[in-house]
């Protein structure tokens, strides 16, 4: 029935709603009420649904008639307004059960993947970051075309489109991002946990590239990589006073250096044009751990 228009009787319906002139009270159609006896009743028989779904036929209801005095609801209205606060189904309605179904939100199995994904991406970048030397702008833009993953070493290719920090005319693209593995048995082999990390996040909406968001799946940026290689330190080292991301980067051919990888290796594998940068900027002196580790492309 369209908007405004009176039905030929002494009741009127105007927006919807019906005011019942014989009993002075207002009331909905009779369709309306059988639409919402049905929402009702579907959502009775479901053992879950969304919070949208569970409010939106006691929006409807509330929405229908006026709250204000003198004006009443029907009696229709307002047990199905009882039935949709209390959570149990009307006198009139077959009761299904007698508790509203639960909300949908996060279970304790998602938010142990979540929490899981996330441990695993801590683990995946710093052991990656650690054994390439990389900066994290050029892991943002490693890509899983081409990827290789064998038990002796990983190969990373970086998007086309990419431009890395010191690429230019007379110094072309450097080759893919190679560094060798540990082995299966090592928990801290970074061939390893990119394997894992891989798998499983293949089905997420990765867009090509390799490191995603924990929580939405999306392709991490460079500034969000470098902030969850920060977080990692912090994970490793809770008392690391100011850490950086970049900082990964030092250590790494800094262990590299005092394990007695010749110096042109390390510029070439840093993307270094100069040894200077390495050695007022980068190098400092740390003791290599006994733990087998691969750092900055040696073990």
């Amino acid at each position: 029935m369209e908007k405004s228009q009176a039905i030929p009787s002494t009741d009127t319906e105007w927006l919807g709603v019906r005011w019942l002139s014989a009993t002075g009270r207002w009331g909905l159609p009779l369709t309306k009420q059988i639409n919402l006896k049905t929402s009702i009743t579907d959502l009775l028989h479901r053992n879950t649904c969304s919070r949208r779904e569970w409010e939106r036929p006691k929006l409807r209801v509330s929405n229908s008639l006026p709250h204000s005095p003198p004006y009443t609801t029907s009696s229709e209205t307002a047990t199905a307004q009882q039935c949709l606060s209390q959570g149990h189904a009307s006198p009139n309605l077959r009761p299904l059960q007698t508790r509203p179904p639960p909300l949908a939100g996060p279970t304790p199995s998602q938010t142990n993947r979540k929490e899981f994904n996330m441990n695993l991406l801590l683990k995946t970048i710093f052991l990656t970051a650690l054994a390439s030397g990389n900066r994290a702008s050029e892991l943002a833009a490693t890509i899983r075309e081409g990827l290789i993953i064998s038990k002796d070493k990983a190969v990373l290719p970086t998007s086309p489109d990419f431009l890395f920090k010191n690429q230019n005319s007379q110094h072309p693209r450097p080759p893919d991002i190679t560094f060798p593995a540990l082995g299966r048995r090592h928990s801290l082999c970074p061939v390893n946990a990119l394997k894992i990390y891989k798998a499983r996040t293949a089905s997420l909406p990765h867009n090509g590239f390799l490191f995603v968001n924990p929580s939405s799946g999306k392709p991490l940026q460079a500034g969000r990589l470098s902030y969850w290689l920060t977080r990692a330190i912090k994970t490793g080292d809770p008392t690391a006073t100011d850490p950086a991301g970049h900082d990964i980067r030092k250590v790494g051919f800094s262990i590299a250096h005092f394990r007695g990888v010749q110096p042109s290796e390390i510029l070439q594998n840093g993307f270094w044009h100069s040894p200077n940068v390495f050695l007022h900027k980068y190098l400092f002196s740390c003791k290599p751990s006994p733990t087998p580790v691969v750092a900055g492309r040696s073990k």
